[in-house]
């Protein structure tokens, strides 16, 4: 916006821990955000904009150490994005055939994270295995849309077809994390990791940045002040 922009957040967040026995803790958190987003427009006749929003977001997470070795935790957490000054005050076009505008109504996009993770430690072994599941909605994507009941308006002298951010997508996202690490002494030590993710859009497509699957194995071998990978 050529007439200056500002975002501020405001928040308050707590955590509580409720040890129900000795094996058993039980967490419980939420954080409360307020965003305000302001831009100031000197063209195309837009108003000034002010996007302004609340969100909530939850968390809890039960831990049970079922021996000294192993630890098992179930989790849920929760997150968002808030849209920001990128998202809300640009125009511009990419191909000169479409333009993008601001959508002073959008909203943040919201995830709901479920995990279950199991932590097994005894030495010279630290194994860890997580799986998890991500639900996403309201996300922010680009689409059609209208400027004074409109569809088309003229930019740099040519006219050209309206867009702009929209909450218009959910998706889901699963995956599978496994990591370890093997260490003999003080001079030799293993480490390996691999990570796969499935993301899919509530019309069945492929999600956007996944990565593919993707591993990782490593060595290292310290002799006196020289270190070997």
């Amino acid at each position: 916006p050529e007439n200056g922009s500002s975002m501020k957040e405001f928040f308050t967040y707590s955590q509580i821990n409720f040890p129900i026995y000795e094996k058993l803790d039980f967490l419980l958190g939420f954080r409360l955000n307020r965003s305000v987003v302001q831009a100031s427009f000197g063209s195309y006749n837009f108003q000034d904009l002010k996007n302004i929003n609340l969100s909530l977001v939850k968390s809890a997470l039960i831990s049970f150490k079922h021996l000294e070795s192993t630890i098992i935790n179930l989790a849920y957490y929760g997150g968002f994005r808030n849209p920001n000054v990128d998202d809300l005050g640009k125009i511009f076009s990419k191909d000169g055939l479409n333009v993008i505008i601001p959508n002073e109504n959008l909203k943040p996009e919201y995830a709901n994270n479920f995990e279950l993770s199991v932590n097994y430690a005894i030495k010279p072994l630290k194994v860890q295995v997580q799986f998890f599941n991500t639900q996403i909605s309201n996300a922010i994507t680009r689409g059609y849309g209208t400027l004074n009941g409109v569809d088309s308006m003229i930019y740099d002298g040519e006219m050209m077809r309206i867009q702009m951010n929209k909450n218009i997508e959910s998706s889901t996202i699963n995956g599978v994390n496994f990591s370890a690490d093997f260490s003999t002494n003080t001079n030799f030590s293993m480490s390996a990791s691999c990570n796969y993710l499935k993301g899919i859009t509530y019309e069945k497509k492929p999600l956007a940045h996944i990565p593919p699957f993707n591993a990782k194995i490593s060595f290292n071998y310290k002799l006196k002040k020289q270190s070997f990978n």
